[in-house]
């Protein structure tokens, strides 16, 4: 099967509203991202250095 091909994106009236949240969506999706990546590098760093050993599995 062939794939099917990409139609072209036609602007109409009230798309402009929708791109708007699309993209205030993609901002959000790139802050959650962004605070995740420094809540893992941060417990990351936590339990490599200031754990150092066998103390991590001492509780």
């Amino acid at each position: 099967m062939a794939p099917r091909p990409i139609k072209a994106h036609t602007s109409k009236v009230g798309d402009e509203g929708r791109r708007r949240s699309t993209l205030l969506h993609e901002q959000l999706i790139a802050i959650v991202n962004f605070l995740m990546l420094l809540f893992f590098a941060f417990t990351g760093i936590l339990y490599a250095v200031i754990l150092p050993g066998d103390s991590l599995w001492c509780w």
